[in-house]
């Protein structure tokens, strides 16, 4: 049993260990991205939680060295309305006439809600999301994981020139909108247009040191907000509120404004072609148009019964398309819509169950020609970036392709009726730091169908799938990019930020008429039962058959006796592992009695071996004599063992890519082993720790993990108990380079998520027991070919024993 499991153990970890540690990463930038590389050094890889908090706090502040893309920004016309495009909202929020980007919420933090989207009207894209599922505690169901600090919502705070900082944005059911006023004549929370001067006594100048105190907060903290409000007729009131703060959602989408010039924000479109012009392979738009993707859009909002509803208008006036050779003018709008979910799937049609889980946002794109001819046009949409790297330094996952390494963050895409495909983060940039526009990882063989197409985390993605469930997407050209860059003078290929982006083929617009592409995009966590709702269930993958379909029917029994009253998913894993090895019973024991026959046999090996120590085939005879007489097969134990590498690879692969163990403690209410998804960290390193073993990306990570380490010293306790003592000097070798192997397999399993060594655990302490349990073999008497008992024969007393001389009268004397 030993053996079985350090062989199976080495099958599922060595490859992914030396992938990992072995391979050469991915030299630095030498094509277009080079510049923005550079400059990204300081950027996202410096700190996870510091992008947070910055998309958080700044949401459409633009970086200082974006001005030339606001200069351009200015030419455009998209922000006025035209007269003749119809007023879709008698609530109507129009931006007309500015320049300057505002954010825009959708959705909310309240309960009964799936996600708060932060819009931005440059380039009518997504900001932000987040996924605000409570659960009925009211805590999020989904945390963030790599930010402890307490959480007020998204502001979108600007500096003011009258100092202090504005607020332009605040989502409902955020603590920020659910701050208490110390005026009881004044509604609840801060609103947009608020001026804060201090927090808890301090002023703050700038958005920076704003960020810096929230980074120092708690949740459950309380906090005091001093605000200026302007009220009806202008004056200003000066107001004081009290906000608590809370744990913080995980945030699915986010910019990274700090990385590159300009902020790569998600879902942006481009025109490329229209008319007589068509975009160049090397360039994000066509150039000689106003930008889309930096141009500043109108924006439209309206709630109603079905849900909330933002649409952002752009108008590209008749002078604008003369050098397309168009007569316009021709208003593009982006319309994002967040329905509200069921509040049970019961209530869901059959033909729609996406609506009982509400994980997604229905996207329009509108083409309204107001020319008197008609135009044919086409566009590019891009998928999400900025996608959580949470566990990026431990997790373990699985990719489509045999000997292909994929990232925290994949681009993954599905053929119709194909197979599922995944484009590792190192290939995408590489491909993208060749510069050559053709080493654009193309995605789609020709044009057609896909019926998804996207981001993939371990635990989340973000995908682009068709409006109705039974058709897809309809493609000209799909194909992946990486969008960001890392700090350090190599690239960490795991962390690159990557993306999709779609062309959808040309569509021609009649005179007066529009035409309307409807998308979907699916936003939320890869839960089977989500997942197959919206036609992703391929995104779990749990490897090549037959590991796959073992690995999804333990899933579903750990889920059943999670299930279960007073069972948390500790306790699951551990029952997993009973049934597990109760079923694998019979083969597990007969395997114990070969190994404990074995043993057994060792004297007499050992004497066959010093016998027959020049005559090799001589030794292997009176081996196999020794095996038939006693019933042993040398074989059997490894195919025993062999019968049982499936099983154990599908509850690895199983317990490796469950999000069900995200967030689940081992004992609930401890500090300690809090995420069975990740290693348990006792504590973390002390810093005069080298960097190689102790950084996120060294050896051992920056905790020191305690169930591997008990992991491994049961598998020594198993080593030393139950193998037997060499036969010669080539067994003698075979163990002394096992214990050696020992030291390997604790660097390999430092980094193991607990829920996986808690399986390891219980699945060692059954096979010591088991072989406790099970009787020593007798040697004594072995069967004989014929069925009769025979006295087992020892090489060392076959030989003839010498008579004792009587003693005599003179010896019986003295003894007297």
């Amino acid at each position: 049993m030993v053996l079985f499991g350090l062989s199976a153990a080495l099958v599922v970890f060595g490859w992914t260990w030396l992938q990992e540690k072995l391979l050469p990463p991915v030299p630095p930038a030498q094509g277009p991205l080079a510049d923005e590389l550079e400059k990204g050094k300081q950027g996202e890889a410096a700190s996870e939680i510091g992008d947070e908090k910055k998309s958080e706090l700044v949401a459409d502040k633009q970086p200082d060295d974006a001005a030339a893309a606001q200069d351009r920004a200015t030419e455009i016309s998209g922000a006025t309305a035209d007269p003749a495009a119809p007023q879709t909202s008698d609530q109507a929020a129009p931006v007309e006439g500015s320049q300057n980007a505002v954010p825009v919420v959708l959705g909310s933090a309240e309960q009964g809600s799936r996600m708060l989207v932060v819009l931005n009207s440059r380039g009518g894209a997504i900001e932000r999301i987040e996924l605000t599922e409570r659960l009925a505690s009211g805590e999020f169901r989904y945390q963030s994981l790599v930010d402890d600090s307490g959480y007020l919502g998204p502001l979108g705070l600007q500096e003011d020139e009258a100092g202090g900082l504005r607020v332009q944005v605040v989502g409902r059911g955020t603590p920020a909108a659910l701050a208490v006023s110390s005026d009881s004549q004044v509604s609840a929370g801060l609103q947009s247009g608020d001026l804060i001067t201090d927090v808890d006594g301090q002023q703050f100048g700038d958005v920076q040191a704003f960020r810096e105190w929230l980074a120092a907060t708690k949740p459950g903290q309380s906090t005091e907000f001093s605000v200026n409000r302007s009220d009806e007729n202008g004056e200003s009131l000066a107001l004081k509120f009290s906000a608590t703060l809370t744990r913080r959602p995980l945030v699915l989408v986010q910019s990274s404004g700090d990385v590159l010039a300009t902020s790569p924000l998600s879902c942006l479109l481009s025109l490329t072609s229209i008319g007589k012009l068509k975009r160049k392979r090397d360039e994000d738009e066509i150039v000689g148009l106003p930008s889309l993707r930096e141009g500043v859009w109108r924006v439209e909002s309206r709630n109603d019964a079905s849900g909330m509803t933002v649409e952002f208008h752009f108008a590209l006036t008749t002078e604008a398309l003369k050098v397309a050779g168009v007569t316009g003018p021709l208003e593009i709008i982006k319309r994002y819509q967040l329905n509200a979910p069921v509040t049970s799937a019961a209530e869901a049609t059959e033909t729609d169950r996406r609506s009982a889980f509400g994980y997604h946002i229905d996207f329009d794109i509108e083409i309204r020609n107001q020319g008197p001819d008609e135009l044919a046009l086409s566009y590019e949409l891009d998928g999400a970036n900025g996608l959580p790297l949470e566990g990026w330094w431990y997790s373990y996952k699985i990719h489509t392709a045999w000997f292909a390494t994929p990232g925290a963050r994949d681009v993954a895409w599905r053929l119709s009726g194909g197979n599922a495909n995944l484009l590792g983060a190192s290939e995408v940039l590489s491909a993208t730091q060749e510069g050559d526009p053709d080493s654009m990882l193309e995605l789609l063989p020709q044009a057609g169908e896909v019926d998804y197409v996207g981001v993939d985390t371990k635990y989340f993605a973000v995908m682009w799938v068709g409006r109705d469930t039974d058709q897809g997407l309809n493609l000209a050209k799909a194909r992946a990019r990486a969008v960001s860059a890392y700090e350090g003078s190599q690239v960490k290929p795991k962390k690159v930020n990557v993306t999709c982006q779609l062309q959808f083929p040309v569509v021609t617009v009649p005179a007066g008429g529009n035409v309307t592409g409807k998308y979907t995009l699916f936003t939320g966590p890869k839960r089977q039962d989500a997942l197959s709702a919206y036609g992703l269930s391929q995104l779990i993958i749990y490897g090549i058959t037959p590991f796959s379909q073992i690995a999804g029917f333990l899933s579903g029994l750990l889920h059943l006796f999670a299930s279960l009253p007073m069972v948390n998913y500790g306790i699951a894993v551990i029952m997993l592992t009973v049934v597990v090895r109760s079923c694998m019973f019979p083969v597990s024991r007969m395997a114990a009695k070969n190994a404990a026959m074995m043993q057994e046999l060792a004297p007499e090996m050992k004497a066959i071996a010093e016998q027959y120590k020049d005559n090799l085939e001589r030794r292997g005879q009176a081996q196999r004599e020794l095996f038939q007489r006693h019933n042993y097969n040398p074989m059997g134990g490894c195919l025993l063992m062999f019968l049982q590498l499936p099983v154990f690879i599908g509850l690895y692969k199983s317990l490796s890519v469950d999000i069900a163990l995200r967030q689940e403690p081992l004992i609930p209410g401890i500090d300690w082993c809090s995420d069975m998804a990740a290693p348990d960290r006792l504590f973390a390193f002390p810093g005069w720790v080298p960097d190689m073993f102790a950084a996120e990306g060294g050896w051992f990570g920056p905790y020191f993990n305690l169930l591997p380490m008990v992991t491994i010293v049961l598998f020594i306790v198993q080593q030393k108990m139950f193998t037997p003592p060499p036969t010669d000097d080539q067994q003698r070798m075979q163990q002394r380079i096992m214990k050696y192997m020992m030291v390997f397999m604790g660097v390999m399993f430092f980094k193991v998520p607990s829920g996986l060594c808690v399986y390891f655990i219980a699945s060692s302490l059954w096979g010591i027991a088991e072989r406790k349990l099970i009787p020593k073999p007798n040697v004594s008497v072995a069967v004989a070919g014929g069925g009769t008992l025979t006295p087992a024969v020892d090489p060392a007393s076959s030989a003839p024993r010498r008579k004792r001389p009587k003693p005599g009268k003179s010896q019986r004397k003295r003894r007297k």
